[in-house]
């Protein structure tokens, strides 16, 4: 199983910390410029015999994630690998579980012997799984059997059946229940071609009565119900015990809305598929590889024919990335290759994922490319660049508000246009600005997840003008009155179908409000960038006229540090905060034309801070002494007898590879600028 995103990775840590794990899991990581793990996956398969899960980690961001997720001292990165017995007690003591390390050629030469080693005695070890418990005998017989439970659950015995068989340890699949409306003679969702859309996927259950749907509500913890022609999937483990948004409540207000109401369930059902259960996976009978050719997009699924047959396939995209649509994944005569099921004639193409690392390769500096909006809080939002590759962006290269709040400018989910600052392929860490972007429009095209597939983001279409809201009209009209209902019970019905269709008119204005509040945003900051554009290029150009007035570098440079130091202290304070004597070091022009990722401006206007003096006091300028290293036990750099000092500033905070300004402090006074280095460049 390879991890490809951050939900992969906080779904991942809850398996392993589940107790109820019966099965050693062995984690492969990538090292820094590695295609792949040091170990031959099909090593670690043959060795694990069916009887532990393989996980693959392949960047460093999810590789930090899930070691920052995990206890001090229990996780793996860059290169090395673990293998993590049953049971929680490697958490609690992760020195007792050897973390497999790789950073020299002597461990990797021993890596696959010592990790093949540790997944043979942790098998050895392993748990036995605990009994399944056996569920009350049943009142009248079941009219399907699937996995132990009734496919009908038609008695209060039923129902406990189910929630015994829900809250089992061992389950290894997702469950499907759907459930009728009172009075109703089927159920709101279609469960035929549930069944038919997730075989081999999750097991599927109807609750047929009234009495069953009850029995059931008081059986599972609150907030876990199916009831009423609502419909939920129980992914595998506890998780949704804890959490029950884990696992939402799928509601339809009529039978008008069953097509609606199955299509969710189903993507729910394959979006744990495709991050699956993070156990090996086990072929169905009559599943083969295939390769096909796409012939379209049909009501949001790929249609495949198959090299050589008459017989069409199905892409389902959320088997993909869940939170696409297929025409993201799949383009008319893209050819792919997968797993083929006969009996749902799906085509599971998850392997032909390609790289994040790989997919973004061919973006550069002064590129502006299209992200998708990951996370937001007032003061940074985190974008996407492909799925599972991440970039943090401070409010600082969004907006030149004084007192952001990036919450107000966009939302989680938007796609939007970035500007490529700078890439460091050594820590593989990127450098974007939303704020100096060009228009969306005049962005690079976005990789595709699948080779030969379209882009998976495109520029965003305007946003339409909100539908007016639906009148409160009688919506259930799939409610059909039961043979002796009395007055009470036709009164209460007409109430429910008052009351849906209230909530469904103001589940409507809701829709409609969020749409507007994004309109609201994309105008707020469309507004805010173009402003800074204006006020940019207007300073730029009069920043290129004054950077071109003497021809020496360091008579230009202290013309831009005396101007900067009269246009940044006040009239009042100058006297307080004079310029001190400065000169420049060997490197400082050289290391100062070849820094990216910040302007000119913005390291003379730290020099003025230095030699003013004002960056002992600014919090934000991280003033410290320059070490020869970046160990804490690393000497302070010094020259002529310790009376010169190294020192070192923040220009930039926050970013990656972010920029340092060093200088000398001499003991004379004098204040000689060094150079301008990235973070973890320690020279003078």
């Amino acid at each position: 199983m390879r991890l490809n995103d951050l939900l992969d990775v906080v779904r991942f840590v809850e398996y392993l910390r589940s107790p109820e794990r019966t099965r050693p899991v062995a984690v492969l990581t990538v090292g820094k410029g590695e295609a792949g793990p040091y170990v031959a996956v099909d090593d670690v398969v043959k060795q694990a015999q069916g009887q532990a899960d393989i996980v693959t980690i392949a960047t460093d961001d999810l590789t930090r994630s899930f070691s920052d997720k995990v206890a001090p001292g229990a996780g793996a990165y860059r290169g090395a690998c673990r293998v993590y017995p049953a049971g929680i007690g490697w958490e609690q003591d992760p020195y007792s579980v050897p973390l497999r390390m790789a950073q020299t050629p002597e461990q990797i030469r021993e890596l696959p012997r010592l990790l093949l080693g540790d997944l043979r005695r942790a098998i050895e070890r392993r748990v036995t799984p605990p009994p399944a418990r056996v569920p009350e005998p049943r009142t009248e017989p079941a009219p399907e059997v699937r996995a132990g439970v009734p496919a009908r659950i038609e008695t209060e015995a039923d129902a406990k059946a189910l929630a015994d068989y829900l809250l089992n340890p061992s389950r290894r699949q997702p469950v499907v229940v759907v459930s009728r409306a009172v009075g109703a003679t089927e159920a709101t969702a279609d469960v035929e071609k549930l069944r038919e859309d997730l075989t081999g996927l999750a097991d599927v259950c109807e609750i047929v009565t009234l009495a069953a749907s009850w029995a059931f509500s008081h059986v599972v913890p609150p907030m876990c119900q199916v009831y009423g022609g609502a419909g939920r999937v129980y992914p595998v483990g506890d998780a949704w015990l804890k959490d029950p948004y884990v696992s939402p409540l799928r509601l339809a207000y009529d039978f008008a809305g069953r097509a609606d109401l199955t299509r969710r369930l189903v993507s729910d059902t394959m979006s744990l598929a495709s991050r699956g259960t993070y156990a090996t996976r086990v072929a169905r009978p009559g599943e083969r590889t295939v390769t096909a050719e796409v012939v379209g997009v049909v009501a949001g699924q790929g249609l495949a024919k198959l090299e050589g047959e008459s017989t069409m396939g199905v892409l389902w995209p959320e088997l993909v990335q869940a939170d696409l649509p297929a025409e993201r994944l799949f383009a008319k005569g893209m050819t792919v290759r997968g797993t083929f099921d006969p009996d749902s004639h799906r085509i599971d193409v998850q392997g032909m994922r390609q790289d994040p690392l790989a997919a973004v390769g061919s973006y550069k500096p002064d590129d502006t490319i299209l992200v998708r909006v990951a996370t937001v809080t007032p003061t940074t939002c985190t974008v996407e660049l492909f799925p599972g590759l991440t970039v943090p962006i401070p409010a600082g290269d969004i907006t030149g508000d004084p007192e952001p709040d990036l919450r107000g400018l966009m939302s989680t989910g938007e796609t939007l246009p970035a500007l490529v600052v700078a890439y460091d392929a050594d820590t593989r860490e990127w450098l974007l600005s939303l704020a100096d972007a060009r228009e969306a429009d005049a962005a690079v095209p976005a990789p595709a997840i699948l080779p030969g597939g379209p882009p998976w983001l495109v520029p965003p279409e305007p946003a339409p003008a909100p539908a007016p809201a639906p009148t409160a009209t009688r919506v259930a009209r799939d409610l059909q009155a039961v043979e002796g209902d009395s007055d009470v019970a036709r009164e209460l019905r007409l109430e429910i179908e008052q009351l849906a269709g209230r909530l469904q008119q103001a589940n409507q204005v809701n829709l409609d409000l969020q749409d507007q509040l994004k309109a609201a945003k994309t105008q707020r900051r469309e507004g805010q960038r173009r402003s800074r554009a204006d006020r940019a290029a207007n300073e730029r150009t009069q920043a290129e006229n004054d950077r071109h007035l003497f021809l020496d570098e360091s008579e230009q440079f202290d013309f831009e540090v005396r101007l900067a130091w009269a246009r940044l202290i006040p009239p009042s304070d100058k006297a307080n905060w004079p310029l001190r004597r400065w000169t420049y070091g060997p490197d400082f022009f050289t290391t100062l034309r070849e820094t990216q990722g910040v302007s000119r401006e913005k390291v003379v206007a730290v020099a003025v801070d230095v030699l003013t003096g004002r960056d002992v006091d600014l919090v934000s300028r991280e003033r410290h002494q320059l070490r020869t290293g970046p160990g804490g036990d690393d000497a302070p750099r010094v020259r002529n007898n310790g009376q010169d000092k190294a020192m070192r500033v923040s220009i930039q905070v926050g970013t990656p590879s972010a920029r340092r300004l060093h200088y000398w402090q001499c003991a004379d006074g004098l204040i000689e600028l060094a150079s301008v280095r990235p973070h973890d460049d320690y020279r003078t």
